[in-house]
């Protein structure tokens, strides 16, 4: 242990210039991402979850989409298919309400069958994925690729389904007005 006394106004005033320039130059440097100026990412969240068992046979697949503009939002709908486990397309009827697309297939699907929900996913020229933020404001022409995004099963009978327990997985506080560290905004964020 090192006891250092100090005296004096000037030497203190001294020291704590001192003790500013070692921390700053020790400190790491980290993207400024917890700045509120830094825009929100559009993300998406399909309702039944990958591996999903006993989806009732009169369930809506619903994908919730935030902070994604609202013109851009009855579009996302046509961004998925439902396939059985034949890999037919089943054909779905598509309702957007406000941050939430509801996908009914046409038809109830059958008992005992194992569904697949598919969304194209945008490429640019090169190959490379882009996300939905990319993919938003994209002025190069972008290639679409189908891939899986969950897998689930329907039960044996329509009186064999369970009420299904809600749970919040991931929380979103957003303040616009609140002030924040480098704007008008403030967020908070688990996942």
């Amino acid at each position: 242990m090192v006891l250092v006394v100090i005296s004096g106004k000037e030497t203190m005033r001294r020291v704590g210039i001192v003790c500013l320039v070692l921390a700053a130059a020790l400190a790491r440097a980290a993207p400024a991402l917890a700045c509120s100026c830094v825009g929100p990412m559009p993300t998406r969240s399909v309702v039944p979850r990958d591996g999903a068992t006993d989806f009732p046979i009169d369930g809506l697949v619903r994908v919730f989409v935030m902070d994604f503009p609202a013109p851009q939002r009855g579009a996302i709908g046509a961004e998925y298919r439902l396939r059985d486990a034949s890999g037919a397309v089943v054909a779905l009827d598509v309702a957007v309400v406000e941050t939430r697309i509801d996908l009914r297939p046409h038809a109830p699907p059958a008992s005992s069958a194992t569904y697949t929900l598919e969304q194209v996913f945008a490429y640019d020229t090169a190959g490379t994925r882009l996300t939905d933020l990319q993919r938003i404001g994209a002025t190069s022409s972008l290639r679409g690729i189908w891939s899986p995004v969950t897998t689930f099963t329907t039960p044996a009978s329509p009186g064999a389904t369970r009420a299904l327990v809600p749970t919040l997985t991931n929380a979103r506080l957003l303040f616009r007005y609140g002030g924040g560290d480098c704007g008008p905004s403030t967020s908070a964020r688990r996942a």
